[in-house]
């Protein structure tokens, strides 16, 4: 989340929500692929350890990275690009409270802001918007092409949502029947000397 917000900031910020969220995934997507998928298939190997603990564990940490590496591409890309339309509507976050314009009470009337602040642009519109071909991996060009243009139809949307809900429900379920039985004998291989 790190590397795709970064990758999003260093876009010019005159340009459409559309652009920046572009060209900030075109250049993080693919170290965050990449990145994501060799760090699951390390765990993924772990998991043929003859030690129970150690094997529970690295499939318990593949699966997170797998489903945080998916929630990046959906959930958190979703909630950049709100964000970005409220900057972009000169809307501020009050704390994260609500979202008022600058000029507000509830905003003190824009005293608290730095010179900075009142002056960032915001000014882009989707008039500007030019689509960029040019891409220096397959990953980027698949991300584009392909994943971004399914993910960003209505039933794309509505996969997703469907999708979130369910392992939401899932993890909710999961952590009713929750039980904790632990031994130390899960840290010790099945055929050591020690007992």
């Amino acid at each position: 989340m790190f590397v795709i917000s970064s990758a999003i900031d260093q876009t010019d910020a005159y340009h459409t929500v559309e652009r920046r969220m572009s060209d900030g995934l075109r250049e993080s997507g693919s170290s965050v692929t990449i990145t994501s998928l060799t760090n699951a298939i390390a765990f993924f190997i772990g998991v043929n350890s003859s030690i129970n603990a150690l094997s529970s564990f690295c499939l318990f940490a593949g699966v997170g990275v797998i489903f945080l590496y998916l929630s990046s591409l959906t959930i958190f890309a979703a909630f950049m690009t709100y964000d970005i339309n409220r900057q972009m509507n000169k809307r501020t976050d009050c704390f994260g409270l609500c979202c008022c314009k600058e000029t507000s009470v509830l905003f003190c009337r824009r005293k608290f802001l730095t010179e900075n602040q009142k002056q960032w642009p915001f000014y882009g519109s989707k008039s500007e918007y030019v689509e960029r071909l040019d891409y220096t991996t397959l990953t980027q060009k698949f991300l584009h092409l392909h994943f971004s243009k399914r993910l960003l139809t209505n039933s794309g949307i509505c996969l997703v949502l469907l999708i979130w809900t369910c392992l939401i429900i899932l993890a909710i379920n999961a952590c009713e029947h929750l039980t904790i039985d632990f031994r130390t004998s899960y840290l010790i291989n099945g055929d050591s000397y020690i007992k």
